[in-house]
């Protein structure tokens, strides 16, 4: 058994159970195939949110993340943000957020390479 990938799905299991009613995971990528653990994330259900910059699908959010916290009427400013991925898109969203009235102390970001 490839040990990698049950701590993985490990993962997605405590995150569906962590994600409640308050919580929302935000998923973007710039490909269709780029959203892994689709299929453990989808019981989140309306809580599971898909931003894809390359392919039009119904049912996921065509554009960036920053774009799609751009057109929300309001985002909750007593709330973590946490941000992982690249620097381009970390940057971008930690300035949508800001721009949405969020504070930098509750934004917690990481760099992915």
């Amino acid at each position: 058994m490839d040990s990698s990938r049950y701590r993985n799905r490990a993962f997605c299991f405590d995150v569906e159970i962590r994600i409640k009613k308050d919580k929302i995971l935000i998923h973007s990528g710039r490909f269709l195939h780029s959203f892994y653990f689709e299929d453990e994330f989808k019981p989140l259900g309306n809580n599971y949110i898909r931003c894809c910059t390359q392919e039009h699908v119904n049912g996921i959010f065509f554009g960036k993340i920053n774009k799609w916290i751009s057109e929300q009427s309001i985002l909750p400013d007593d709330r973590r943000y946490y941000l992982c991925g690249s620097p381009e898109m970390v940057i971008g969203t930690i300035d949508a957020l800001i721009k949405k009235g969020i504070s930098l102390e509750n934004i917690i970001a990481e760099i992915y390479f």
